[in-house]
């Protein structure tokens, strides 16, 4: 390594002095015919050429750092044949990949023959073998496409019926499938390509005929103004528009005017515009200095990286074995995030970050970034994604194009305590728990027996009772009814979860024989003509089927057991504290009781609920 340094510095080292920094090069691997790449795809290039200039005027590093912009023009060929050329070349000690670049398996097995540490600012490629020194500093693209989806459904406009539309680019159509699948077919009206500025006229009348209350855009900014300036032309401003990482572009907002105003897009870059961080506010100065124009999507990313390569560097590393070395190292705490890397490369779970914005003016307005901490934990900024694992009246359904029920209503009014929107999602119960697990849905309102043990939990959201219903005239004496009842005796129960296993667990054990009907009305109307002594239901139900029939009254009231939690994961419980702290504040000011008697008129709440 000293002959090295001494051939690429042309003179000797004297006794006792410091080394000459080794010149080095980082490839910055990038597709420049992605549609307004100069908006998307340069700013992380600027920025790293940016940081590394930084570096190379320091005096205390072992290298002098370049990076050299590589343009594989879409070209699967020409991608391989600079890969080659990467490997072959030992000046190049690391390989950075652009935002929106597909790296061919190809160019992959290249890179990775040639040991070349490489860093991803590309949610789209698939992660290389296990052993590989590489890494992904932003989201996955299946994450992309979680948190577009929950923009979407954060609209009521969507409840009913959203138009899935894209540029016909290979990204675009990745994300849209990927989207289909978590949106689900019933949701989908409309499926369609604007793939050329002449095409734009006739998608747009194809979206009036399906009454889309949404436009999901899967693809990139340049068609997206085209098509929301055609839309705003037609009639159709009201349609709610959606977009993901490749429409955040300020050309978008520059070429709809205020027509794009209230667009949505969630991107994995941050924007730091509204940063109090001085170290943010020097970045931004910084950038705008060297080069003339704010820093763009990708920007912060960009800059982050170039800080992983300099504090290699600064280890002492000067190839490529040391530079891997010296990324495997502690988290990196950047301009846009706290890098956490696990073993394959990717993000670890804590460390995955997205972000939404509004379109207002011609900036792009952060959602639900209050602070420089993200505020809350959420998986993307300014929507609560939740499920519920009770579904169907009265607690999660579709009336016309309207989302209702206790479940959303209860989860709606938490979120706006907290200034989020809700993205409902429709998943069973283990499905839902799992994705909250995993960090793809932030939170689940679910039996409590059903959570995992060191699961964060809130106090109980709701109570499901079992009631035991009697005749008026038996229900008004001593005791409680249950400890009058005998062998002579036969319970109707109502079939549910909760009350058969109540019943099982608790009747049985009075002598009483059961009757398991799966029809309410035959279990009351059973009972009116005294084939049972008493009936066991849900007291809710209980209650409203008592109102039509005087003769019969709730002789008592059991908690089974059944409470239902919200549950969040997420550092310290941050989250589900929150969620919990607001859902006591609708229990105290009277709000839960109003949603309480609007789904459940006629039952009290139980005085476990909030416990």
């Amino acid at each position: 390594m000293a002959a090295l340094a001494v051939a690429c510095t042309g003179g000797t080292t004297a006794p006792g002095a410091a080394p000459e920094p080794i010149p080095v090069k980082v490839a910055f691997l990038q597709d420049l015919t992605v549609p307004g790449a100069s908006q998307l795809v340069a700013p992380s290039f600027l920025a790293l050429q940016l940081a590394l200039e930084r570096a190379a005027a320091r005096d205390d590093l072992p290298v002098v750092p370049e990076v050299e912009g590589m343009d594989t023009e879409g070209d699967p060929g020409r991608q391989a044949e600079l890969a080659h050329r990467i490997a072959d070349d030992p000046t190049f000690v690391a390989v950075v990949e652009g935002p929106f670049m597909h790296l061919s398996d190809v160019s992959a097995a290249i890179l990775a023959e040639a040991a070349l540490p490489t860093v991803s600012l590309s949610g789209w490629d698939e992660a290389p073998p296990a052993g590989t020194p590489w890494w992904r500093t932003v989201p996955r693209l299946p994450r992309s496409a979680s948190s577009f989806v929950s923009a979407i459904r954060g609209s009521r406009a969507s409840a009913s019926s959203v138009c899935l539309l894209d540029d016909g680019s290979a990204y675009g159509q990745a994300l849209a499938a990927m989207a289909r699948g978590k949106l689900g077919p019933d949701r989908i009206q409309l499926e369609d390509e604007v793939a050329d500025a002449g095409s734009v006229t006739a998608v747009v009348e194809r979206v009036r005929r399906s009454a889309c209350g949404t436009v999901g855009w899967t693809g990139f900014a340049p068609s997206a103004a085209s098509l929301r300036t055609a839309l705003a032309q037609a009639g159709l401003a009201s349609i709610y528009v959606v977009g993901a990482d490749p429409m955040k572009a300020d050309a978008y907002l520059s070429e709809t005017g205020g027509e794009g105003d209230g667009t949505i897009v969630t991107c994995a870059c941050v924007d730091l515009a509204s940063s109090t961080r001085p170290e943010a506010g020097r970045f931004i100065h910084d950038f705008q200095s060297r080069y003339g124009s704010a820093p763009g999507a990708f920007a912060a990313e960009g800059w982050d990286v170039g800080g992983m390569l300099i504090g290699a560097f600064a280890t002492g590393a000067t190839d490529r074995e040391a530079v891997a070395a010296a990324f495997a190292a502690p988290p990196y705490e950047g301009l846009a995030n706290t890098y956490r890397f696990a073993a394959g490369g990717e993000l670890e779970p804590g460390a995955v970050r997205m972000h939404a914005y509004r379109a207002e003016g011609l900036r792009w307005i952060p959602l639900g970034e209050s602070r420089d901490d993200g505020s809350l934990p959420l998986g993307t900024p300014g929507y609560l994604s939740v499920a519920s694992c009770r579904s169907g009246p009265p607690f999660a359904y579709s009336r016309g194009d309207r989302l209702q029920g206790f479940s959303v209503e209860l989860t709606a009014a938490i979120a706006r305590r907290l200034g989020l929107s809700v993205a409902w999602s429709d998943v069973p119960c283990g499905s839902a728990l799992a994705a909250v697990t995993a960090g793809t849905l932030d939170a689940v309102l679910a039996p409590s027996a059903s959570v995992g043990q060191g699961m964060p939990m809130s106090g109980v959201a709701f109570s499901l009772r079992v009631a035991l219903v009697a005749k008026r005239t038996s229900a008004t004496g001593d005791g409680q009814l249950i400890d009058q009842l005998g062998p002579e005796d036969v319970v109707a129960v109502v079939r549910t979860p909760e009350t058969v296993s109540w019943a099982e667990d608790n009747l049985l054990a009075t002598g009483a024989r059961l009757r398991i009907l799966t029809r309410r009305t035959d279990a009351y109307a059973g009972l009116r003509s005294d084939r049972y002594a008493a009936l066991a239901d849900l007291e809710p139900w209980a209650w409203a089927a008592i109102e039509r029939r005087p003769d019969l009254a709730v002789a008592q009231s059991i908690d089974a057991g059944a409470h239902d939690v919200l549950v969040a994961k997420g550092p310290d419980a941050i989250l589900v504290a929150a969620l919990d702290r607001e859902l006591g504040r609708l229990l105290r000011n009277g709000r839960y009781a109003l949603l309480f008697a609007k789904y459940f008129p006629g039952a009290p709440i139980p005085a476990e609920t909030g416990a």
